[in-house]
């Protein structure tokens, strides 16, 4: 797939970009902003991992239909939580924030389950 044919590509090699700064000690977020971006490429990271796993056969259709509801959750959180801090409300944006993070840690404990590799 090359990028110059579909844009979704450099989004990914961007936020790819991003979490590859992350492990290399970049530095952590410092507002609820930038820690709900840093959730979202978390995400993002996910669901391609997930993509490598069905394309590779890793993962059955159910297991993989389980996990796409559990993004799907994700990301209904997290567009919750961009919503509440563009609207100045902060403890609700965390709130949201925080859930949205359980349910990325409960989505890579199934995924290392199943053996997908996520990092």
């Amino acid at each position: 797939m090359s990028p110059y044919r579909n844009p979704f590509a450099w989004l990914v090699i961007v936020l790819a970009f991003v979490a590859g700064c992350a492990q290399l000690g970049a530095p952590a977020p410092t507002s609820v902003g930038q820690s709900i971006y840093y959730a979202q490429s978390t995400e993002i990271a996910l669901m391609q991992s997930l993509d490598n796993a069905v394309l590779a056969g890793t993962v059955n259709k159910g297991q993989a239909t389980q996990a796409q509801s559990l993004i799907s959750q994700i990301d209904v959180t997290l567009t919750a939580a961009r919503a509440a801090n563009l609207a100045g409300n902060t403890a609700q944006a965390q709130s949201q924030l925080a859930a949205a993070n359980a349910m990325i840690l409960q989505l890579q404990s199934y995924l290392a389950a199943q053996g997908v590799k996520t990092k």
